[in-house]
């Protein structure tokens, strides 16, 4: 529903998320027609989306993302002007980024073409695209940007596609040198980062291909890993601990007090009551209590206090089983991360394979439409040159 609150909202993961993966950029307008001038259109991202095709490297694919490009993209057909709307504009558009957040999420964009299509391939493109391992970011910083900390980063984690929607996954842990692969619910450490980089380039149709990278600047590393493990520890904790049994009272009755009392002669026998041992044992049942603790009860008739008694305490077996799903909790954190970017990298190679098959079916139809036009138009010509002759 629009306008309706996510869930998330305000929740300690998208803070996270805002502090760390939110960066700014303008795209800056130069107007030609019909009168000129220029304007700029601030606004914030979290992942930045690269073009592969003929860029061999990230160097070139943000210089191809920052080039002006003129706009429109393509002009309209004159039966698609309207002689009463505004002027068309016309003019170039550019990207300045004015910061980068301590985590940059790239997403690289192997998308589907027509003509790659029409030479049978699988509708991805696989050029190669070379990526390092330590990346510094200052050359693509804005000139009017504000100061920054130096934007040295490196890699820490890389999302690779190979065919039938196959992905992997590798993620870097913390400031060791140590890789681990998420691949098909195993996992396994690298045993070099050939695996991580090269092998992951591409340029033949069977190869692997990087389709997402992440970068961590190298002065936000510890804290980054720090905040995340905080982040991590407090919300399994608070999913494994169970709740705290409810406590029920009990009151304690005292017992009743025997008093001595005159008693009428009878024609039976009546039995002799003790009055001191009764009141002995009155006194020493009220101290002790009715459950046979040592709970003081009033006498004389006073009011009888309400003493707590506890039940369904925990037992040291609970105590140890609790224990031990936290240390499995935070065992299986590792796996978890790497399952869900394979489930992002499969759901992105579907989504782009559908649109690729849409666009297919759009440029089919709208070539079969030119086709019977273009038979109309030659029948019309030979229906009038034969009335001619006629």
């Amino acid at each position: 529903m629009a306008g309706k609150t996510p869930p998330w909202s305000g929740s300690s993961a998208e803070k996270l998320i805002q502090k760390f993966c939110e960066g700014r950029k303008e795209d800056r307008y130069v107007y030609t027609e019909p009168t000129e001038g220029h304007s700029e259109d601030e606004q914030k991202y979290k992942e930045i989306e690269l073009w592969v095709a003929g860029t061999r490297n990230l160097r070139g694919a943000f210089l191809h993302e920052m080039r002006p490009e003129k706009f429109p993209k393509k002009e309209p057909r004159p039966s698609e002007i309207d002689p009463y709307a505004r002027p068309l504009e016309r003019g170039t558009v550019a990207t300045a980024f004015l910061t980068f957040p301590p985590v940059l999420s790239l997403s690289l964009g192997r998308l589907i073409e027509k003509r790659i299509m029409r030479r049978g391939r699988d509708g991805k493109i696989v050029d190669r695209f070379e990526y390092p391992v330590h990346l510094d970011m200052t050359e693509f910083l804005a000139l009017s940007a504000p100061s920054s900390p130096p934007l040295n980063y490196r890699l820490f984690g890389v999302l690779v596609h190979q065919g039938n929607d196959q992905t992997t996954a590798f993620v870097r842990q913390g400031r060791d040198d140590l890789w681990l692969r998420y691949e098909n619910g195993l996992v396994a450490p690298v045993s070099s980062i050939r695996e991580v980089t090269q092998d992951n380039f591409g340029g033949s149709r069977r190869s692997k291909t990087a389709m997402h990278l992440m970068y961590i600047r190298e002065d936000s590393i510890d804290e980054f890993f720090a905040e995340k493990d905080t982040a991590t520890r407090t919300h399994k904790i608070a999913a494994v601990t169970p709740k705290p049994a409810a406590q029920t009272v009990k009151p304690v009755v005292a017992p009743p007090t025997i008093k001595p009392e005159s008693f009428t002669t009878h024609s039976q026998p009546q039995p002799t009551i003790n009055t001191a041992s009764a009141e002995s044992e009155s006194q020493s049942a009220a101290a002790k209590g009715v459950d046979g603790t040592n709970t003081p009860a009033a006498t004389n008739g006073g009011p009888v206090p309400i003493v707590p008694v506890q039940e369904n305490a925990e037992s040291d077996g609970e105590s140890t089983s609790r224990t031990i799903r936290i240390i499995m909790g935070l065992g299986v954190l590792n796996l978890a991360i790497g399952m869900i970017l394979c489930g992002i990298g499969v759901y992105v190679c579907v989504k782009r394979r559908k649109d690729g098959e849409r666009e297919m079916e759009g440029g089919a139809a709208y070539a079969q439409v030119e086709n019977m036009k273009a038979g109309e138009t030659v029948f019309d010509a030979k229906y009038e040159s034969h009335e001619e002759q006629v």
